[in-house]
């Protein structure tokens, strides 16, 4: 149900939430538009340009990590629209949290939103999947190898609005990877109302590359890459804002840590590491920087124990989820040269961007980079400086546990759904149907082999065993990210220099092209979810549950 479309009924329960909230008044129930926040091209030189700011940070003492966080609505600025959206601690990005390995977590989650206004719909096949319990939530530690269970890393809990602090607790084994990990709510059904309104953050496992000293002497920039989708009013309260082409009709632009188009500023010669994370919903990142190479060392926050360089000209891909971390060397701006440089989003047609398909995309300014002042003479790291860093060794398909295999397809289908029989099971359409049974009473539903999401169906696996995943995406929907929580994955790549090569990885783009995923089973057992990282597919069904079993 779209806002714009929403009962009296509704608008009142809306309305009374926005009082308890402070607020107003119900978004959708009457109209506040200021210019600023139509549907149309942001100018970013009016309103970009401000100096880069990493978010603020806290760091673990004394082996934990102690702090309050607080989920409300607030007031911010982007491109001119003032926009009310559910924030953490009143900000667009939530702060970075810096551990070590052996530290434990722990969040007292103050969950200070109105009561939630629209409870899952009845209908009987989608009665797990939709968008609903917006101002419900939880947190989830994408990419962190913990406990699923309880407190900890539980995705499948829920933290209701107006209540007592929930409290996380989330225990960093020993033998954790360092890396580049992020945070963000995940209660199946408000996930991308709640991602897209900025409720990310950097999660950060310190050691590993950190330690070695062409690196450690780098500048660190933290970017937290978004794509908040507010409406013409300047919030997000439905899921009708996303879809396939919405984020180009409606002229959004991807910001960095809240901001837009930032400035950064670097010495020529001086070396920095820019840790990449896409906390987006949708559209692919093809990140490229003007006149520079990109030297990757790590991807989903895990070392690659190599330095793999993309050229002038070459992007580092980036799909709802990933991670890259980079290291970069200014160069020395020529006599007749800018010495400002642009951080792009690559223009790309349907091939290079699948998660718009059927949309042509011009290229987009990210950043500037502004090189100047005195030159420094500072050194990249090598292949063989970060060999040691790796931290999974190779699988193979020997390794295989016989039994251990697992297919996952994501798809899109449509199903009729009888009005004259409510409650009656509906069926796939099919060839022949008339207009009326799969047009106007027609559902899409979005599945995980073949099923929409459901409590009563989960993938099974044994902890100590090697598993072997083949996953796709079923032709003509387009590729999707996949991701699984828990557990990361052995996959393949075609490098920058065209050749193939194992990475590690927790999230991965699905296509109709089999991927074959070698992961470990190791020490945690429990229950979490497998799904799509386009989180509108995940609120409406596009997700699994998996057990890891003793």
């Amino acid at each position: 149900m779209g806002m714009r479309h929403v009962s009296r009924k509704l608008c009142r329960a809306m309305a009374i939430s926005c009082v308890l909230a402070g607020l107003v008044v119900a978004a959708g129930c009457a109209q506040n538009r200021n210019p600023a926040c139509a549907y149309t091209t942001i100018d970013t030189k009016k309103y970009g340009g401000k100096t880069f700011r990493s978010p603020r940070a806290i760091r673990s003492a004394g082996d934990v990590l102690r702090t309050p966080l607080t989920l409300q609505y607030a007031h911010n600025t982007i491109g001119g629209c003032p926009v009310m959206l559910r924030n953490y601690d009143g900000y667009l990005v939530g702060p970075t949290m810096r551990v070590k390995p052996g530290d434990t977590l722990e969040v007292e989650l103050y969950n200070q939103l109105p009561p939630n206004w629209n409870p899952p719909p009845m209908e009987p096949w989608f009665a797990h999947n939709g968008g609903y319990n917006f101002n419900v939530t939880n947190f989830h530690t994408h990419g962190w190898w913990v406990d699923p269970n309880g407190n900890s890393d539980n995705v499948l809990r829920h933290m209701e609005p107006q209540e007592k602090p929930h409290r996380i607790r989330v225990h960093v084994p020993k033998e954790h990877p360092a890396g580049t990990f992020w945070y963000h709510a995940h209660v199946h059904g408000s996930t991308a109302v709640q991602v897209s309104s900025g409720m990310a953050g950097t999660l950060i496992v310190e050691g590993g590359l950190d330690d070695v000293p062409t690196i450690a002497k780098a500048q660190e920039q933290i970017f937290v890459f978004q794509q908040i989708a507010y409406d013409e009013d300047g919030k997000i309260e439905s899921l009708d804002l996303f879809g396939p082409e919405k984020w180009i009709e409606h002229k959004r632009h991807t910001l960095i840590n809240g901001q837009l188009v930032p400035r950064i500023y670097m010495r020529p010669g001086e070396v920095q590491r820019w840790r990449f994370i896409h906390a987006g919903i949708r559209e692919a990142l093809h990140v490229q920087l003007e006149g520079h190479a990109l030297h990757e060392v790590a991807l989903d926050g895990l070392s690659l124990g190599r330095v793999s360089t993309w050229k002038p000209g070459q992007s580092v891909a980036l799909y709802p989820g990933y991670r890259s971390d980079v290291m970069v060397k200014a160069k020395v701006p020529g006599d007749s040269e800018s010495n400002t440089f642009l951080l792009l989003d690559a223009a790309s047609s349907d091939e290079r961007r699948p998660l718009l398909a059927g949309v042509i995309e011009e290229e987009k300014v990210l950043a500037e980079i502004v090189i100047e002042g005195e030159p420094v003479d500072m050194a990249l790291p090598t292949s063989k400086d970060v060999a040691a860093t790796k931290p999974h060794k190779d699988l193979h398909l020997s390794d295989v546990t016989p039994g251990a295999e697992q297919r996952v397809e994501f798809n899109i289908a449509k199903f009729y759904c009888d009005p004259a029989k409510p409650g009656s099971k509906c069926r796939p359409c099919a060839a022949g149907d008339d207009e009326r049974q799969c047009g106007e009473n027609s559902s899409s539903k979005f599945m995980v082999n073949e099923r929409p999401f459901s409590k009563s169906y989960e993938i099974a696996a044994k902890v100590g065993t090697v598993g072997k995943w083949t996953v796709t995406a079923a032709p003509k929907i387009g590729p999707h990210p996949f991701h699984i929580h828990v557990n990361p994955f052995q996959t393949t790549r075609i490098g920058p220099d065209g050749k193939e090569e194992n990475i590690w990885k927790d999230t991965l783009i699905a296509t109709p092209e089999p991927s074959v995923l070698l992961t470990r089973y190791e020490r945690f057992t429990g229950t979490f979810v497998m799904h799509c990282h386009i989180l509108d597919h995940e609120d409406q069904g596009m997700m699994s549950l998996v057990e890891i079993q003793k």
